[in-house]
């Protein structure tokens, strides 16, 4: 049984529209408003936007088997990619182009992992059961089907709320393998709220992100940016833009709360830069963020130990150990605000 636009709509989280296009569906976070604002300042962005981070399927059913059938053949840099399956609150499997484990444990996003049509069936037993399933953060990805057994039900399995989340490449998901280890995932997962993830690998505290119509009605925001604005705009630009942006988010959202995440380490931190020194990135966040009452400042700067074994490129990105770690500091920091 194929799940036509209606069916998945009641059983998919994360994004703002699902759509049929040529005989293929494809799920998409962000609005063709966000999509063509980033196709035109660059390319590749444009990519970014089209990728299924923080998607997922959650349902109940009754059905035997979950068959996915997908293209991918797009990519912003990274070419793994991996659907995961859980049922019942355990991992079952994964949907990947590359056989698990064989996956170097550093600079494995390098590995020229193939692309094109890919398809599995997952075994899920009898009876009722609650499954998840995570989406890529990195890949564009094209459906040709999502199926159910024949005559099977389902249900949707929903969130108590929602989060929005404003973030750059690690809130993205660069370099988890596992779709449930990002650490922002990980987070809204513990509070049971719907991610609706509008991380894009690179991005900076940008103002006019905020004049794009969003459709989401969040119980909760999130926003991490700034260590990419560390590396490419002078500590004046950095203020204007950041305090720009908050004051304008404190605004939009003045009746709920707002996480403001200062940057994690990253092995560069000492190269000179036009800012000045990287922890002075958290202070003028944490500065910026007293002036308003209803954002919430969490300096991250040592949630993820300072160790290359805990990232996948061994200076920035978290892999999933990493990106364990960032959560669990995080969770603590996040208790005391909720």
């Amino acid at each position: 049984m194929k799940l036509n636009l209606n069916d998945l709509n009641k059983i998919t989280y994360g994004v703002d529209r699902i759509v049929e296009e040529d005989g293929f569906i494809y799920f998409h976070r962000f609005s063709e408003e966000q999509v063509k604002y980033y196709d035109n300042k660059n390319a590749i962005w444009g990519l970014k936007a089209r990728s299924t981070s923080g998607i997922k399927l959650r349902f109940k059913t009754n059905s035997k088997y979950f068959k996915l059938k997908i293209n991918a053949d797009e990519y912003n840099g990274v070419r793994y990619f991996s659907f995961d399956v859980y049922v019942n609150g355990k991992y079952l499997s994964s949907l990947t182009n590359y056989e698990q484990g064989s996956l170097p444990e550093m600079y494995y996003y390098t590995e020229p992992c193939p692309i094109g049509d890919f398809e599995k069936t997952f075994d899920l037993g009898d009876g009722e059961k609650t499954v998840f399933v995570y989406f890529p953060w990195n890949a564009v990805i094209k459906f040709y089907s999502i199926e159910l057994s024949d005559g099977a039900y389902f249900e949707p399995v929903p969130y108590s709320g929602k989060a929005l989340i404003y973030g750059d490449s690690i809130s993205q998901g660069y370099y988890v393998q596992t779709q449930k280890k990002r650490y922002i995932s990980q987070l809204t997962e513990w509070l049971d709220l719907e991610e609706v993830s509008k991380a894009i690998g690179g991005e900076k505290f940008c103002p006019e992100v905020l004049d794009l119509k969003e459709t989401c009605n969040p119980d909760l925001v999130i926003v991490s940016y700034g260590s990419n604005d560390w590396y490419f705009k002078t500590r004046n630009e950095f203020y204007k833009d950041a305090d720009e942006f908050l004051n304008i988010l404190s605004a939009k959202y003045n009746n709920r709360k707002i996480i403001v995440l200062g940057p994690i380490w990253r092995a560069d931190l000492n190269e000179p830069r036009e800012f000045g020194d990287f922890n002075d990135v958290g202070l003028v966040l944490g500065e910026i963020c007293a002036k308003y009452k209803n954002l919430n400042y969490i300096n991250a700067r040592r949630f993820v130990p300072e160790l290359p074994e805990y990232f996948g490129d061994g200076y920035l990105h978290p892999n999933d150990k990493g990106s364990d770690k960032y959560f669990e500091s995080l969770k603590q920091e996040v208790e005391k605000i909720l």
